[in-house]
């Protein structure tokens, strides 16, 4: 599992996800293991291969949040299902914890917002410093995406911006910091700003240091420079993500509002 780490990070993908698989042949109860593996292979586009492995991670783990929420996002972007997402969120729930679950989905998989039962966003105001994992700055996005009153979603949203920006001016290398700030300045309408902290954040973690963790900064690259009119410049990196293991897809591509503003053409 080391060297497969290791190889993800190299952007050896074929390698990596041959390693994870030897990883879960060897110890198939090892939930980490089966987590990551499928999360890989998602990555990958392998979608048949990736449902078994994160089902596998399910059965090893029944109350576990990420196999639930990777299984939701890879009927979304395999085939942009999201009927069959929600489906899974709400038998999920009864077994999981819940809010812990909507932290995960808006921390990481805003492809999955939509997805979000109604029944738990009306419990916005129920979420806890805990359930977002200790993070001030999430606490304010999660209740901003969850919130449907604009005005508090503003409030929201400016309180996570104050956060983020100290945290920025004590690490100016601070990775996450850039990137949810990127995030919240796109919510807050300032795209040029989004675009600055976008660029800087992939200058902090570029995709020759670990080919995976620069993936997220190169998407929020790609929608900070479409929604502030540097579409040719999105259009490259939209390219360079669908032709390499990410979290886009071409079903996610083709329907997100967001992304056809980029005009690829329909694959």
């Amino acid at each position: 599992m080391t060297r497969a780490n290791l190889r993800r990070r190299m952007g050896r993908w074929t390698e990596s996800a041959a390693d994870y698989g030897e990883a879960a042949r060897l110890d198939p109860t090892a939930y980490g293991v089966q987590l990551e593996f499928g999360n890989t292979l998602l990555l990958m586009r392998r979608y048949a291969e990736a449902r078994m492995a994160l089902e596998q991670a399910r059965l090893v783990a029944p109350d576990a949040v990420d196999p639930i929420v990777w299984l939701a996002a890879l009927a979304v972007r395999e085939r942009m299902d999201t009927v069959s997402a929600r489906r899974l969120i709400n038998q999920a729930l009864p077994h999981v914890n819940a809010h812990a679950l909507v932290a995960r989905i808006v921390q990481s998989f805003p492809e999955l917002v939509r997805a979000i039962p109604d029944s738990l966003r009306s419990q916005m105001r129920e979420f806890s410093l805990r359930d977002a994992y200790g993070d001030s700055a999430l606490l304010h996005v999660i209740r901003a995406e969850l919130e449907p009153t604009v005005p508090r979603r503003r409030a929201h949203l400016d309180s996570a911006a104050t956060i983020l920006a100290g945290r920025i001016a004590k690490n100016p290398d601070a990775l996450a910091a850039h990137r949810v700030l990127s995030a919240v300045r796109l919510a807050q309408g300032n795209a040029p700003e989004a675009l600055r902290l976008a660029r800087r954040a992939l200058e902090i973690m570029p995709p020759s240091r670990d080919a995976h963790a620069a993936m997220q900064g190169l998407v929020i690259l790609a929608e900070a420079e479409i929604r502030s009119g540097a579409r040719d410049s999105a259009r490259v990196h939209l390219r360079q993500l669908l032709e390499q293991p990410s979290v886009l897809t071409p079903a996610l591509v083709a329907t997100d509002p967001v992304w056809r503003l980029a005009g690829l053409p329909n694959r």
